[in-house]
């Protein structure tokens, strides 16, 4: 990044859901139960993607109500190249 502001809308987008082992693939988990975990939030990815040197950032959105909702759709930008 070597000091530049990221344009983080270019970045690609990971919801929490992604790797849920709590959701099916119906409701939206892409990987398979056997590397999903259970009810990830977007602080702990944050963490893991800092741990892994992966730039990153937490977007949240304001257009739904439910917090429960909001966690589960809140979104996670990490770096990916």
């Amino acid at each position: 990044m070597n000091g530049e502001v990221p344009n983080i809308k270019k970045w690609v987008v990971f919801y929490p859901v992604y790797i849920n082992s709590k959701k099916t693939v119906a409701e939206g988990r892409r990987i398979s139960l056997a590397k999903a975990c259970e009810n990830p939030t977007c602080v702990e990815i944050a963490d893991c993607c800092n741990h892994l040197k992966v730039p990153n950032a937490i977007e949240v959105c304001s257009c739904v109500i439910c917090d429960a909702i909001v966690e589960m759709w809140r979104r996670m930008r990490p770096y990916l190249v």
